[in-house]
């Protein structure tokens, strides 16, 4: 064999190994995914480790887990939720008379792929019952036993119920102060959540039969006297005529707020998010940053 041979022959088997090395990779980054997270729950208090509970979400489904991870939630392959603690539960309980409703916090580990994250999730929604990750939108709906005087309740007896959304409706948010331009076809605002620069907004409107597009367009009144950020959820329904009752998430990514008012004034703190159904004002939250 000639040295040109040779040479073809070691390029060749260099690449070979070189593929055959990214490929063992691959494989060895999505064990080690894996393992971490059978190592969570492993390590969790008196945890017995069965197989995991498996959701094949399409759109959205209601998933319920118990604290103390004998199961976890393992969301179209993909996606693991463990419930790890609840570190408060200041809800108040039956049969006792109090100044407010109180709060109880949901503590899950979240996991997409070698993405791992703690989770913080609130029974009283105005402190944040939602979490986002990849293309998914976690939201507590409710955690059960509730609080009755005078009993206390055992953590193991734990049960979080969560609403899983695939793929929620991710909008850009627009500055733009000329509204005549854009559509609004009517739709409901049922919901407004505020959490980790993200705006989650329930809706529901008539059709089914053709794509429904929402715009979500702000600006800055130049004359107001607190900082304000008017935002505006526009609706175009393409002309759908069909009636059927249709409900989704959008998420707005506010983050571009955000920037815009700390280049005005980096102290600035946070505004006040007026949030407009087509024209109409529906509600106004604080936006903390």
């Amino acid at each position: 064999m000639d040295a040109g041979a040779i040479l073809h022959l070691k390029i060749r088997t260099a690449k070979l190994a070189k593929r055959q090395h990214i490929k063992m990779a691959g494989a060895m980054k999505r064990l080690l995914s894996f393992g971490i997270i059978i190592i969570l729950i492993s390590c969790m208090d008196g945890a017995d480790i069965i197989a995991p509970v498996e959701y094949n979400v399409s759109k959205s489904d209601t998933v319920s887990i118990e604290l103390g991870m004998k199961n976890y939630a393992y969301i179209n392959n993909e996606l693991k939720i463990l419930f790890e603690d609840v570190p408060e539960d200041s809800r108040c309980p039956l049969g006792v008379m109090c100044v407010w409703a109180g709060n109880a916090v949901v503590r899950l580990k979240v996991a997409l792929g070698s993405d791992i994250k703690t989770a913080e999730l609130n029974t009283f929604q105005s402190f944040g019952d939602s979490y986002y990750i990849g293309d998914y939108l976690i939201r507590l709906k409710s955690l059960s036993p509730y609080p009755v005087f005078p009993e206390s309740i055992d953590k193991k007896d734990y049960v979080a119920e969560l609403e899983i959304i695939n793929k929620p409706f991710l909008v850009r948010i627009e500055n733009e102060s000329d509204l005549e331009r854009f559509k609004k076809d009517p739709f409901v605002i049922n919901k407004i959540d505020l959490s980790n620069d993200k705006l989650f907004i329930r809706v529901s409107y008539s059709g089914g039969c053709s794509a429904h597009e929402f715009r979500a367009v702000w600006y800055y009144p130049p004359y107001s006297s607190r900082p304000d950020a008017n935002l505006y959820l526009l609706h175009d329904s393409h002309a759908d005529m069909c009636e059927a009752y249709l409900s989704e998430t959008i998420v707005v990514d506010l983050k571009p707020v955000k920037q815009h008012f700390n280049n005005m004034n980096p102290t600035i703190g946070g505004v006040y998010l007026q949030i407009h159904q087509n024209l109409e004002l529906n509600d106004t939250v604080q936006y903390h940053f």
